[in-house]
């Protein structure tokens, strides 16, 4: 997606101030209401908290794509903060769900290699391989993802979060790489 890392660091207290306040302000509301008023339990509360708090990262960008407005400052801050929102979902639903075994150091060690390493990696690997008809640049990032959803079946931990950072990092190569981008949103919008 396209949340421009520069443009978050210089309005980080915007992009965390709207983005943390749109997440915890529901949060609170509805699992209150949910254990006090509806008499569920705690966990049930903070799942419906979670639910309900969260926006859709993909709508809020298809909407801007749809009316130009990604190159904003209005829309890269809108992108910057529901990036922070969603954040906080996939770390409160972390926090919910969670039951890590001995597969999870792996899955930790992985998610912050590939963190680390594949902006890194991407344009010698895409400079190489790239630009041919088998799409080796979405093969990659399939690969990642698919690696990090395996390790986090099997360490009972959530791929949603490294992920969503891993999206982060790379969102500067695809800010330089513009078919690259639209060819892996053609894809990513295509299984949503």
């Amino acid at each position: 997606m396209e949340v421009d890392p520069s443009y978050m660091r210089r309005r980080l207290e915007a992009s965390l101030g709207i983005g943390v306040v749109s997440f915890v302000g529901p949060f609170v509301v509805a699992s209150l209401v949910a254990y006090f008023v509806l008499d569920w339990s705690t966990r049930a509360s903070l799942i419906t908290g979670t639910a309900l708090s969260t926006t859709s990262l993909a709508v809020v960008y298809a909407v801007l794509v749809e009316r130009g407005l990604t190159d904003t400052g209005a829309g890269k801050l809108l992108m910057s903060a529901t990036f922070v929102t969603d954040l906080c979902t996939a770390l409160a639903l972390s926090a919910i769900f969670i039951k890590p075994n001995l597969w999870f150091p792996a899955f930790l060690v992985v998610s912050l290699a590939l963190i680390l390493v594949l902006p890194r990696l991407a344009p010698w690997f895409f400079g190489r391989y790239g630009d041919r008809v088998i799409e080796p640049e979405i093969k990659l990032v399939f690969a990642c993802l698919l690696l990090l959803m395996v390790l986090a079946d099997a360490s009972n931990g959530h791929a949603v979060l490294p992920a969503f950072v891993l999206g982060l990092v790379m969102s500067r190569h695809y800010a330089e790489h513009r078919e690259e981008q639209k060819r892996l949103r053609v894809v990513a919008f295509a299984f949503l």
